[in-house]
């Protein structure tokens, strides 16, 4: 239940191409779950969402990842 509602504004970045994701929009994710879920929570979804997106720069399929822990607070 909890992984549904947290996942309700991913599927905004789901509509976009994986090299359209920015920082912006991980921001807001983040911002929204905020608004739901306790930091710890918020933080288990970000490292998550962050491994994907560092598998996508390890396999060249973008430059930056949108979502890293240093970059997304």
């Amino acid at each position: 239940m909890v992984f549904l509602r947290a996942t309700k504004d991913l599927h905004r970045m789901r509509k976009k191409r994986l090299r359209d994701v920015k920082l912006t929009d991980a921001e807001q994710w983040m911002t929204a779950l905020r608004a739901e879920f306790s930091n710890n929570t918020v933080r288990h979804y970000v490292v998550a969402l962050s491994g994907l997106f560092e598998r996508a720069v390890k396999y060249e399929l973008i430059a930056r990842n949108p979502a890293s822990a240093k970059d997304a607070r």
